[in-house]
């Protein structure tokens, strides 16, 4: 069925077998239904950022603009409960659920009002402290990468990861905590609970790492004397260690495979696995790369992220080529192709 509009009406053909004649019917404009009318169902979905858990997304009838319902549940094995309050908030949704006898939120748990004033020397006050060091050490822009300085998401990245460690520890000793517990009231049980926590969370091995480092820091940082010198009353490296996923195995191509890729390949295409696989190039890499920075006589390929300095001179080095190389004049041919496409 397909549709055949014009000003006054709309004209409706119907696809059937060949022999039969197509029919016709006339639609009215006032009657016309779009493809799009059907309202569609938002999906319950999960996620870790700013703790929101399980939730909603959707954009408001009313309004137009998007918007997230929350189910006040942040813990990824409710979700038999959460999907029972979704069931209830489609019902809502879609125009059902009038007195409100299905609930579409968890309750929170009430909240403990916080002490007037920070302990000197809390955990808070030291992790505080570390934040705003880290910060200091952080570069903005286009900076120029000093030495012991961190990029702004890096800086991002530890400041969420040190929030997250101080939010456990609330949750596990009650709301607040941090501001009252000093270094000797954190256990080895804490740290281990943490650790647990996180190869839970599903992180790999180098970012559960990354935490209790910074952790670490952390407790290092309180032996300061504006903290009161504090020390653990624990060994740090006797304590259980879990670590989290291991990294996926990378396949890489064959020869065979990579012989296929050149010839498949126009001329840019081999110029850019060539220098993958001459320079060990990445994606960010190739796309940083400009004209001119290689020539007959000279190249400059310095990365701003490792600070390598390979630039200078090209030389013709007497190298003895192995009896499965090609003729000179066809690794001519490519050496010319190659900076014909870099210099153009």
């Amino acid at each position: 069925m397909h549709y055949i509009s014009s000003e006054s009406c709309t004209t409706i053909r119907h696809r059937r077998e060949p022999l039969r004649p197509q029919t016709e019917l006339i639609v009215p404009r006032a009657n016309r239904v779009a493809k799009h009318r059907n309202k569609r169902i938002p999906k319950l979905r999960f996620t870790t950022l700013r703790d929101i858990g399980w939730h909603v997304s959707y954009r408001d009838e009313k309004t137009g603009l998007p918007t997230r319902h929350r189910f006040n549940i942040t813990e990824k094995e409710r979700e038999p409960e959460a999907r029972i309050l979704y069931h209830g908030w489609v019902l809502e949704h879609l125009g059902g659920n009038a007195d409100s006898t299905h609930p579409t939120q968890a309750k929170r748990a009430p909240r403990v009002k916080l002490p007037p004033q920070v302990l000197s020397g809390s955990l808070l006050e030291v992790a505080s402290g570390f934040i705003e060091a880290e910060r200091g050490r952080s570069r903005e822009g286009d900076e120029p990468r000093r030495r012991g300085s961190i990029a702004a998401p890096v800086f991002r990245d530890r400041k969420k990861a040190i929030r997250d460690f101080l939010e456990f520890m609330n949750g596990l000793h009650g709301t607040g905590a941090v501001g009252r517990m000093r270094l000797a009231d954190l256990t080895m049980e804490d740290i281990e609970a943490f650790n647990r926590s996180i190869v839970k969370r599903g992180f790999s091995a180098s970012q559960v790492a990354k935490r209790l480092q910074l952790v670490k820091s952390i407790i290092d940082r309180a032996g300061r004397p504006e903290h009161g010198g504090q020390f653990l009353a624990w060994n740090w490296d006797s304590r259980d260690v879990l670590h989290g996923t291991p990294p996926v195995e990378r396949i890489l191509p064959t020869r065979k495979q990579l012989v296929r890729m050149l010839r498949g390949a126009d001329l840019r295409g081999r110029t850019m696995i060539w220098l993958g696989i001459g320079c060990g190039f990445g994606a960010r890499d190739l796309a940083a790369i400009r004209v001119g920075q290689i020539t007959k006589d000279a190249y400059d390929l310095r990365r701003s992220k490792t600070g390598v300095e390979r630039f200078g001179e090209r030389r013709n080095a007497s190298v003895r080529r192995p009896a499965s190389s090609p003729p000179r004049t066809t690794m001519r041919r490519r050496t010319a192709r190659l900076h014909f496409c870099l210099t153009n």
